[in-house]
């Protein structure tokens, strides 16, 4: 279990990178209008962040994160995220861009499943069966 939350960490580690580069784009973009400009680079800086927090504590916190409702709580979170923009693509883009609807829906359902699989009530009903190990 904790192994999908690592993968979970990865794909943001991914996609802060994707960012990353992003905001460079944007930085170099002309023809803006100067507000729009500054709201693209702002939302990106923002998003970024937010990115990166999904990524480190799912990365190297994953041992927490299985064990609270805080773990998952974040899960949910990066669920919501990535599914959430990948809606987007539907309700507010005049052309969906498949590449990037695909993506997001594979790592929000990939979110999506590590919490589902770690609140499952037949989790720990496996667990509670298995005998205990001595050390």
């Amino acid at each position: 279990m904790k192994a999908l939350v690592v993968i979970c960490g990865i794909t943001n580690i991914v996609f802060t990178a994707f960012h990353i580069w992003l905001g460079l784009q944007i930085s170099r973009m002309s023809g803006v209008p100067e507000q729009l400009h500054a709201l693209l680079k702002m939302l990106n800086t923002g998003g970024t962040i937010f990115i990166l927090f999904l990524a480190m504590t799912l990365t190297f916190m994953a041992g927490e994160v299985v064990k609270t409702r805080l773990g998952g709580m974040i899960l949910l979170l990066g669920a919501a995220t990535y599914l959430v923009r990948g809606a987007e693509e539907f309700i507010v883009s005049s052309a969906v861009n498949v590449p990037i609807l695909a993506a997001c829906a594979v790592v929000g359902l990939l979110h999506l499943c590590a919490f589902v699989m770690l609140r499952c009530p037949c989790r720990q009903k496996m667990q509670d069966s298995l005998p205990e190990q001595s050390m």
